[in-house]
């Protein structure tokens, strides 16, 4: 998908046009050998959500 930063832009993209809220990631492709996968979730959790949860919290419909 992407770097990090490049994964919260588009998640940030889909929450302002489409008011989205929740995403599911589909990882594993094909023989992607274990260590990937899970360094692949690390980074969702530990680089991508922090930042999410931060800029959501920002969104207008959530700074009553």
């Amino acid at each position: 998908m992407g770097s990090p930063q490049e994964v919260v832009d588009k998640l940030m993209a889909y929450h302002e046009l489409y008011g989205a809220t929740r995403a599911v990631f589909h990882l594993g492709y094909g023989h992607m050998p274990q260590r990937d996968v899970l360094a692949a979730v690390e980074r969702l959790g530990t680089e991508v959500a922090p930042v999410m949860r931060r800029e959501l919290s920002r969104t207008p419909e959530n700074a009553a």
